[in-house]
């Protein structure tokens, strides 16, 4: 903010530069493709997990403190037939 003590206005520059939105859209765009890319990866690693019949959780921190995760049960194969009463 410049202010001119021989004038009646203070003048106040525009709150972004086109620069700064082009890299806050760049940022943006980087953000949803490590997400997207996290998003198949745990896909990816529970079709694994799935596949091979095992009990286990697959588990995912970001930097932010979000957290994504998918837990599956063994399959029903594995499973022990309930005792009879």
């Amino acid at each position: 903010m410049d202010w001119d003590p021989d004038a009646d206005f203070v003048r106040i520059p525009r709150p972004r530069s086109v620069l700064r939105v082009l890299a806050d859209l760049v940022a943006l765009r980087f953000r949803r493709s490590v997400a997207r890319e996290r998003g198949a990866t745990i896909v990816d690693a529970a079709r694994v997990l799935s596949a091979s019949g095992r009990a286990g959780q697959v588990c995912s921190r970001d930097d932010a403190g979000g957290e994504w995760s998918v837990t599956l049960g063994p399959s029903e194969a594995c499973l022990e037939p309930p005792e009879a009463a």
